[in-house]
């Protein structure tokens, strides 16, 4: 994925935080802190979590669920984003930081599931909006995950819901268990 599409998909993820609330369903097949399986991750949901969506190159979890109706929040006050991103890098998740005038908060080695990842941390306004949140980038497997609160229009509480939900963002990185890459039959 290009820096400019990624910076398009984080955008949209902020600008249309609504839509999201409004299209999930949270009728995950999962019971709230269940286990999920993947392409080849198994996630240890933290307590009350849920999966809110699914498609062959990402997967949502969050800490409840979102309403389908329009403009209403539902339980979803922080989302886990996880996608396939080929080739991404974590210089540049530090691009992105750079152009979008955030402070830079972490930038951290850490391990996901036995496996060498970045973690970066930043805050910064968008539309009014104020955000923290921050990515981790599994460049072995082409992983990036968006770690965020989900603010509706107007919300300036964002960085707050954040902070609160640190602890599960942490378990949730603590309980990916990876298995074989998905092409590791192939030839």
């Amino acid at each position: 994925m290009t820096h400019a599409v990624r910076t398009l998909l984080v955008a949209a993820l902020l600008v249309g935080a609504a839509t999201l609330l409004s299209a999930c369903t949270g009728s995950s097949s999962v019971a709230p802190g269940g286990v999920v399986e993947w392409r080849e991750l198994t996630i240890d949901l933290p307590d009350g979590w849920v999966e809110t969506n699914r498609t062959g190159t990402s997967l949502s979890v969050g800490d409840g669920p979102g309403s389908t109706e329009p403009g209403e929040r539902g339980e979803l006050y922080a989302l886990t984003q996880l996608t396939i991103e080929p080739g991404t890098t974590a210089d540049d998740w530090r691009t992105f930081v750079e152009e979008q005038d955030a402070t830079l908060e972490r930038d951290t080695r850490t391990e996901v599931g036995t496996l060498p990842a970045t973690l970066i941390q930043y805050s910064f306004t968008t539309n009014g909006i104020p955000t923290r949140e921050r990515v981790v980038v599994v460049a072995s497997r082409d992983l990036v995950l968006l770690q965020q609160p989900v603010p509706m229009q107007g919300d300036t509480e964002g960085p707050a819901w954040f902070d609160e939900h640190l602890d599960e963002f942490d378990a949730l990185l603590e309980g990916i268990r990876f298995g074989a890459p998905e092409d590791y039959l192939e030839d």
